[in-house]
């Protein structure tokens, strides 16, 4: 029985055949997620990310429902380089169906932000609460002093502050 895999993408990083892109992908995607390898093809659902198409991004959204998708699809028709994330890959597959060569998905914010062009912008748009300080948690993993971070939920004030506070601390720009 004979092994299919999809075919390259136009400008995909230069791999000789796709058989080695894929591979290459799981490798990438088993050792980053550090899961069982039957499970490690987290980022076969999108050919389309700046590891086999060596774009640069410029500006990332997290959450990308109904807001989070029309925003970034704006972007992009403005002329940006948008990456997306969201833990719904269904949301992710639209994002990047919508959004052509210009929109590139992730499966987790930690891997879109290590993606993004220094000084990171990024856009979150997860609903109000713990998700915000769970996704925040898991981006000052990655973020650098001087990068900037959009919450464009509806927090409360109280809790928008302490975001600038912890914020502070890892030198990054937070509006809220």
């Amino acid at each position: 029985m004979e092994t299919l895999y999809p075919p390259d993408p136009v400008g995909a990083g230069g791999y000789s055949d796709s058989r080695s892109r894929w591979i290459k992908i799981f490798i990438y995607s088993y050792f980053m997620n550090k899961q069982a390898p039957e499970m490690g093809l987290v980022f076969s659902w999108s050919i389309r990310n700046p590891f086999t198409m060596g774009k640069k991004i410029d500006f990332g959204v997290v959450g990308l429902g109904v807001m989070g998708r029309s925003l970034a699809l704006n972007m992009i028709d403005r002329g940006m380089v948008v990456g997306g994330a969201d833990l719904a890959t269904d949301l992710v597959d639209a994002f990047v169906n919508e959004g052509g060569e210009s929109a590139l998905g992730f499966s987790t914010a930690h891997d879109l932000i290590s993606a993004i062009e220094r000084p990171r912008k990024l856009l979150m748009m997860v609903p109000a609460g713990p998700a915000v300080d769970s996704v925040l948690d898991e981006l000052y993993k990655v973020l650098e002093p001087g990068d900037v971070v959009i919450d464009g939920g509806n927090s409360k004030y109280q809790d928008t502050q302490r975001r600038v506070e912890a914020a502070e601390k890892f030198g990054v720009q937070y509006v809220g």
